[in-house]
């Protein structure tokens, strides 16, 4: 279900420096000033915070002027009658094509068909870009015109195309206007500055002594501007996320309610990594990029910097591809991305807290505090969740490996990584060897019968678990609830052209009791799902039908679209459901 949200090692930045890290951060800042720099640093903080009252007051004092002036306005509005806003005798216009936030290369000609009519004669047209006369054309008696202009898109970023046209008695249209983004052609990497590349060397060298690996070859670095690298990321993502995996994976995600099915993963995940993307490390091509509007290397550069040359040490030695299963068992994926970012936040803290002046981390932690998280902010639960889990829960499952054997336990962890996000949750199982448990299903197609159609088959895992009993019950209770997790296995199954889904999901508990105490929070979870107590023992139903199982240390669960099917489908498990 989450191979999707990996498909790049991603330095969210945003998260690394969150409240946990960053209060540690500056505790450790202000203990390595001298008494008299912290106090000069707090007074300067309160004079700032007495500044910006002030500046509150008067932008308090602005809008209450300027909400009398919008009554005043109102009210004159209010008794004069308003004017057709568009004369039946002026032109009007349309823009064809390109639709709002197309994206072109740089250099590539945007070609803009648009169209114009009038009830009088036209006289001219005129088209702008960015605010600047491209061209203006003039007409010859027509009353209705489709045309085109072309543009040669340049600069990176959003441009504005806009049309108007008048007619031969002087009436103008209004100006209709379009927003397109023009993008990188892949081939405009910046040139590394020498300073920049001085600096870099040397944070390689400071991360090197730190981690402990030094590199096994060189290392490949390319620096682009945002547009740049977003670009870069968009390419990624339209190579590992194609348009039928993502929508099956939306199917997937929606028989654990967690969006609908009809959700555009593309579109979303294309938005959220665009925004939160500081950095990343390609392991296709052994090399990292980073962002550089500036031309110069920041305090936030500096801490991207380490975090991805670490990626690339990580590599080298361990061969990250090898370590990942892939899609055989996301929870799985997910836990060994916990130990690589992990791995690198770690390092990344340790530089900071070395290696960057006071004032420094001052900077970086207001520079992060300003960068845009809508997206991250209005991301379904669980793929905003998931995103944080390797950066937050990676990072407290490495300090703890880190607390007891220093790197070498965590290049132990690399030999031997974890097999659960149950093992990144709680280090002291991963230490133990406690292993999930592997389960299986039998066939269900021969039970469900034709048109139904296979989505995927995994491993849901502790954490994800956890996440989907949030939807309906309180979070610490449903962390308590998969806490005895010990290994489960799923398959989906839909009915292409209607909403139809089967889910079958099996899971085994480490005790009996863990297994019963579960039992007791899903069926909260479904009473709260379908708004009512079961229709039968532990079935529910209503939109759809759902029934939960148990015996002994094993559980099931089975969603299908009416009670009937499901409990067809449950007599396929007689040792659960009898």
């Amino acid at each position: 279900m989450r191979r999707f949200v990996i498909v790049l090692i991603i330095v969210m930045l945003v998260v690394g420096l969150g409240a946990s890290l960053a209060g540690n951060v500056l505790l450790y800042a202000v203990h390595q000033m001298e008494q008299n720099e912290a106090e000069a640093v707090l007074q300067a903080r309160a004079t700032r915070i007495a500044g910006l009252e002030q500046e509150l007051g008067n932008v308090q004092t602005d809008l209450r002027r300027a909400e009398r002036q919008m009554l005043t306005l109102e009210a004159h509005l209010s008794s004069t009658p308003s004017p057709d806003p568009i004369s039946p005798d002026r032109p009007v216009v349309e823009i064809l094509s390109p639709a709002p936030g197309d994206r072109f290369k740089e250099g590539e000609v945007v070609v803009v068909r648009w169209t114009t009519h009038s009830q009088d004669q036209l006289a001219w047209a005129q088209f702008l870009v960015d605010g600047s006369l491209v061209v203006r054309t003039d007409f010859d008696g027509e009353t209705q015109i489709e045309g085109r202009f072309t543009w040669e898109a340049s600069g990176t970023g959003s441009h504005v195309l806009e049309i108007r046209a008048s007619n031969t008695e002087g009436l103008e249209s209004d100006w209709v206007r379009v927003e397109i983004e023009v993008i990188s052609d892949g081939t405009r990497q910046k040139p590394i500055a020498p300073e920049i590349a001085a600096a870099m060397a040397e944070i390689e060298r400071q991360a090197v002594v730190l981690r402990g690996l030094a590199p096994l070859q060189p290392i490949t670095v390319a620096v682009y501007s945002r547009a740049e690298l977003r670009q870069q990321v968009l390419e990624e993502l339209d190579r590992d996320l194609p348009p039928d995996e993502a929508t099956a994976t939306a199917v997937e995600m929606a028989a654990f309610d967690f969006l609908p099915a009809s959700t555009d993963l593309r579109a979303l995940l294309a938005e959220l990594y665009t925004e939160q993307i500081a950095g990343y490390y390609d392991t296709d091509t052994a090399s990292f990029a980073l962002i550089d509007d500036d031309d110069a290397l920041g305090p936030l550069d500096k801490a991207t910097y380490t975090h991805e040359f670490i990626h690339a040490l990580q590599d080298q030695h361990y061969d990250l591809d090898s370590l990942d299963p892939g899609d055989s068992n996301d929870d799985a994926s997910l836990a060994v991305t916990g130990l690589i970012e992990g791995d690198a936040m770690l390092v990344m803290q340790q530089y900071m807290y070395e290696h960057l002046s006071p004032q420094e981390i001052f900077e970086l932690l207001s520079e992060s505090q300003m960068v845009e998280t809508t997206a991250l902010d209005q991301a379904p639960m669980v793929i905003r969740e998931q995103l944080l889990f390797p950066y937050v829960s990676g990072l407290a499952f490495v300090q703890a490996l880190h607390s007891r054997g220093g790197f070498a336990a965590v290049d132990e962890a690399f030999r031997n990584p974890p097999q659960s996000t149950e093992q990144i949750l709680h280090p002291q199982r991963y230490l133990a060897g406690e292993l999930p448990r592997i389960l299986s299903l039998p066939p269900l197609t021969d039970t469900l019968g034709a048109g139904w159609h296979w989505v995927d088959s995994n491993v849901l895992g502790e954490y994800t678990l956890r996440l989907y009993l949030e939807q309906q019950v309180d979070p610490a209770l449903a962390a308590k609830a998969a806490d005895g997790w010990g290994g489960d296995w799923y398959s989906v199954y839909t009915r292409p052209g209607t909403s139809d889904i089967v889910l079958v999901w099996r899971t085994a508990w480490d005790r009996e009791v863990e297994a019963a105490e579960f039992a007791d929070v899903y069926t909260l979870y479904a009473n709260a799902r379908f708004g009512s107590p079961p229709v039968s023992q532990t079935c529910w139903s209503g939109a759809d039908a759902i029934c939960f199982y148990r015996s002994g240390e094993e559980t099931l669960v089975i969603r299908a679209p009416d009670l009937e099917l499901v409990r067809e489908l449950a007599a396929l498990f007689p040792d659960l459901s009898g």
